[in-house]
């Protein structure tokens, strides 16, 4: 099969392409320098069967998209997302995503968020990271590495609740231990407010490649790893297991599913449970080793890439002859969700300042309404009041008050404003329209955020319309909506 991998970096192109190209298959995989011009000419040339794109680096910005959607229609190419920021960035993110790439398949990583893709009406798999045992494999200790417990990790801003407690419960009682710590990763000397760690002077060793992975594993004796959500394993714990570690991770859902505490790695749920495991199996190599092979064994035998690889092909047997023949895949759930973004009333700012009005739509043959909401966030509001969603005739729907405040963290949860208008919506006629009135009579001036707006910590990466308010309407294809 030709396959077109969308994905340069390196931590997604040496994984399920390399275990593609292993199983005999020809995969391009664009060079870092590759743009637009040069992803229409790879099209044109290697004529792909499967095109496969994950994440939410550059290559995800509405250009490319535009350009894969397009193609993937007049061709009838498979386009198969996967979605490796779920559930975490489900909303903010995935659905977005999905709505401007038409992708034909969403495999993630996350279990739940397969169901919330299935009731939306897109065909969902569980695809789980893994680990490439080419690159990730037992190896001589380097000196430059040595330590008695490593940890290979970003210091991310606080956007999962779970990573910090388990980076505390891991990290926290070893500053006073007797141990030699290694900590490998971007934004450490950030720890203190981020985690709400003080990490001890000589801990922080900097970056490392993904080349070197394996070999900062090889050279400690016990090696961490954080997990992100309840339910997901992440890539590290993979790779250092594949690497022969004797691996202690944060103890949830997740890696109890797939690995057996104590038989495949070791667990902990506290700074405290944490000293004590740390203390016992570096003071008993026999049962730390029996513990590093069977773990090493278990990761080999269920999660490499080349068995997520053989599962994904699996599901392309099916999916591939299926586009072929009908353009596209059928949805067989019976729920869709649409956007509607909003037209500037005119004479107003392009941006949304005054006022901003959104037709509703209609639904398609069979289609019944199941929930219609208005979604509003405020960047900055220089004073507060009420604001004013208007029906087309003048009638004012409802108002809502929007008090002055900065900008929150993300997830960006608590800027959110929305007004239900199922009831408005469903009595609505093919001209109807709403307006969002800023422009209130004490004066308010609220600042949205728009198309060319992005947060400081830029973790949303290109977003067409941010948050932009928009209508969001869900409808069933139920005969009774739920």
């Amino acid at each position: 099969m030709t396959i077109l991998f969308y994905e340069d970096h390196e931590v997604w192109a040496n994984g399920l392409p390399a275990a593609l190209r292993g199983m005999g298959h020809f995969v391009y995989v664009p060079r870092h320098e590759e743009g637009l011009r040069e992803l229409h000419q790879v099209l044109r040339v290697v004529q792909p069967e499967l095109i496969i794109t994950v994440g939410w680096t550059q290559r995800r910005t509405p250009p490319y998209i535009g350009a894969i959607r397009a193609h993937c229609a007049a061709t009838r190419t498979l386009h198969v997302y996967w979605s490796v920021e779920d559930p975490t960035h489900t909303d903010v993110w995935t659905l977005d995503y999905l709505e401007r790439a038409a992708p034909d398949a969403v495999l993630t990583i996350s279990p739940s968020t397969v169901g919330l893709l299935r009731q939306l009406g897109y065909v969902s798999e569980e695809l789980p990271l893994a680990c490439n045992p080419v690159l990730h494999r037992p190896g001589a200790a380097d000196p430059r590495y040595a330590t008695d417990i490593a940890l290979i990790a970003s210091c991310y801003p606080p956007i999962c609740e779970m990573r910090q407690h388990s980076l505390r419960a891991l990290l926290a009682g070893l500053r006073d231990g007797p141990w030699r710590v290694g900590i490998w990763g971007p934004d450490w000397d950030q720890a203190e407010t981020r985690v709400g760690l003080r990490i001890p002077d000589g801990w922080w060793r900097g970056p490392v490649s993904h080349g070197e992975i394996a070999t900062v594993y090889s050279s400690a004796r016990l090696v961490m790893a954080p997990q992100n959500e309840p339910e997901l394993v992440s890539g590290h714990t993979f790779e250092a297991l594949a690497s022969g570690a004797l691996l202690l991770t944060y103890r949830s859902p997740g890696v109890v599913r797939w690995f057996d505490e104590g038989t495949h790695l070791l667990c902990t749920a506290s700074a405290t449970e944490t000293v004590v495991t740390v203390g016992r199996y570096l003071a008993d190599e026999a049962g730390a080793q029996a513990i590093r092979l069977r773990g090493r064994a278990e990761v080999l035998a269920r999660h490499t890439y080349q068995a997520r690889a053989e599962q994904l092909l699996t599901w392309v047997s099916h999916w591939l002859p299926e586009k072929r023949r009908l353009g596209r895949l059928e949805r067989r759930h019976p729920l869709r969700r649409e956007y509607v973004d909003p037209c500037p009333t005119e004479g107003e700012s392009a941006e949304g300042r005054l006022r901003l009005t959104f037709p509703v739509p209609r639904p398609q043959q069979g289609e019944h309404l199941v929930r219609a909401e208005l979604e509003c966030f405020a960047e900055r509001v220089d004073q507060g009041g009420d604001v004013a969603l208007l029906r087309e005739d003048g009638w004012c729907v409802g108002r809502r008050y929007l008090a002055a405040r900065g900008l929150p963290h993300y997830p960006f949860q608590a800027g959110w404003v929305r007004w239900d208008v199922t009831a408005v919506v469903a009595q609505a006629s093919g001209s109807t329209s709403l307006t969002l009135d800023v422009a209130s009579e004490r004066g308010l001036a609220a600042t949205w955020a728009h198309a060319g707006w992005q947060p400081a910590n830029d973790v949303l990466m290109y977003r067409r319309s941010s948050f932009l308010p928009r209508l969001a309407v869900l409808w069933s294809r139920a005969p009774h909506a739920p």
